[in-house]
């Protein structure tokens, strides 16, 4: 880039207030050459920005039929050079920022857990910040599109079910880059999954795929990240059960059970029909979003060392987690009922056999009881821990 160093131009940016960072001509004796340093901070934006030219080049000619979808793709985009700019402006503290950084430009980037999501919002229901966390991941840049309402719904209806908004299609820029072949199938298995189908024969029989294939689609989702396959809980060993598959990505989940099926409603202007159907299901959407904050609360307030879901003998418990000699087990209820003595002996009950797969039974058992809506008739005690939504915010 030694060709723009020239005197005019380099005039002329500096009437403008702008450093120009290229390199110095040869034949300018006497003139010092650029600092490196900046100079590949310059060379860093130059490609962002030529990255971002070729994705937005591809995504237009594949969607130039339909303005709706270019139109939310442009929008997309602004928000993320938003973000992008941002953290340049702080790049000798650029560690700082990085959760803010868009997906696609850091992949592997852990999200906010809960309770720092929480502080981005300002809904009048306690179930609003739940439901949310359900919806963004604990995305920063998903989170900024609820922090401005007091209302959960109104924040759906207007920022993720309404045409032209980034996140009725963000679910497909997402994904499409990685399905070039086969994109239909594992859409399909994406949304069999998303519809809270776990094993590999249900997730086949919904998805329409033949049972000796769905293996090979569901190990290419496992390392991309996109599902998870999950194990029961042990102490030493992978069981020998089979995984139970669930989407990684709490915003995911939602598009693909609730978004990517019923697109065709919001296109049509019939959102509001759209958000009937969701809030009709999402209770039960979200108490597996109640699970992972679960989870989330034993790792940050208890420091468990491992944590996970337990099945086997016919029975099933939400959360297991281990610290030094305690086991901490652990039911969740996103309910409009008050958790009482019925679900904590229901969940003593499970125990033993949790025991007899672990092998162990020199363990001492602590009790946890999330609940949405509190509780009746229980107290606490050392081995019995209460926790309410009140508590996690």
């Amino acid at each position: 880039d030694r060709l723009y160093d020239v005197r005019w131009l380099r005039g002329y940016l500096e009437r403008k207030g702008v450093k120009g960072v290229v390199r110095v001509r040869r034949d300018r004796v006497g003139r010092e050459d650029v600092e490196w340093g900046e100079y590949k901070e310059r060379n860093e934006i130059e490609g962002l920005f030529g990255d971002l030219k070729i994705k937005l080049s591809g995504y237009v000619a594949a969607y130039r039929e339909d303005m709706a979808m270019v139109l939310a793709l442009v929008r997309f985009l602004s928000y993320n050079m938003y973000v992008v700019y941002f953290c340049l402006i702080f790049s000798h503290s650029y560690l700082i920022f990085l959760p803010l950084l868009p997906r696609f430009l850091k992949h592997r980037l852990l999200p906010l857990d809960f309770f720092d999501s929480v502080k981005f919002l300002n809904f009048k229901s306690k179930e609003g910040y739940v439901m949310a966390y359900s919806v963004t991941d604990g995305i920063p840049l998903y989170l900024m599109e609820f922090s401005g309402y007091e209302d959960f719904q109104a924040a759906l209806l207007e920022r993720v079910l309404s045409p032209g908004e980034y996140l009725v299609e963000e679910g497909k820029f997402l994904t499409l880059e990685e399905f070039k072949k086969d994109p239909s199938n594992y859409y399909s298995i994406l949304l069999a999954i998303a519809q809270g189908k776990t094993t590999p024969g249900e997730i086949a029989d919904a998805s329409g795929i033949d049972h000796k294939s769905v293996g090979v689609y569901l190990s290419k989702l496992v390392d991309l990240g996109l599902v998870v396959n999950e194990y029961p809980f042990s102490l030493y060993k992978k069981p020998k059960r089979k995984p139970h598959y669930s989407i990684a990505d709490e915003y995911l989940r939602f598009y693909f059970r609730y978004i990517y099926p019923n697109k065709e409603l919001i296109y049509r202007g019939l959102r509001e029909k759209l958000l009937e159907r969701i809030v009709s299901t999402l209770n039960q959407h979200v108490s597996f979003t109640f699970e992972k904050i679960a989870r989330q609360y034993l790792t940050r307030e208890v420091q468990v060392e491992k944590v996970g879901r337990w099945w086997g003998e016919g029975q099933e418990i939400d959360i297991v987690a281990i610290k030094g000699g305690t086991l901490y087990v652990a039911e969740c209820e996103w309910s409009n009922k008050k958790v009482d003595n019925r679900t904590l002996n229901r969940l003593k009950s499970k125990v033993p056999y949790l025991l007899k797969d672990l092998q162990v039974d020199d363990l001492s058992i602590v009790y946890y009881l999330f609940s949405k809506s509190g509780f009746e008739n229980l107290k606490e005690s050392d081995d019995v821990k209460l926790v309410s939504l009140d508590d996690l915010l």
